[in-house]
């Protein structure tokens, strides 16, 4: 899981009005510092995962995407910008950097 606030249990679905993106286990890199993304700028996305359960995680997937703050931050507004993978140990958490995906414009020359 990936805490929506200090203090998430992990119990799910959240409550409507719940402000998700602003959890303390996502959290961005930049020239800047920390929590100061750059636009034109390579920016590196981490997300602290955690398992819960009694038995070890493996081949976790961690869906990283970006949206407009200005917008209503939906699944329909999501922009995924890439996709990691861990294993977790139960009990445990580990951090995941988001991988850098290739551009529209190296994807589409290969096709």
């Amino acid at each position: 899981m990936i805490r929506y606030a200090a203090g998430d249990d992990g119990s799910r679905p959240l409550p409507g009005g719940t402000v998700f993106w602003e959890s303390p286990d996502v959290w961005v890199v930049s020239t800047l510092g920390i929590n100061q993304p750059v636009p034109g700028e390579a920016n590196t996305v981490f997300a602290r995962v955690t398992n819960l359960g009694l038995q070890d995680a493996t081949s976790v997937f961690v869906n990283f995407y970006w949206a407009d703050p200005s917008m209503a931050i939906t699944e329909a507004s999501a922009n995924l910008i890439g996709i990691g993978s861990t294993d977790i140990d139960a009990g445990s958490s580990v951090v995941v950097t988001c991988p850098r995906m290739p551009s529209r414009r190296s994807i589409s020359s290969r096709v």
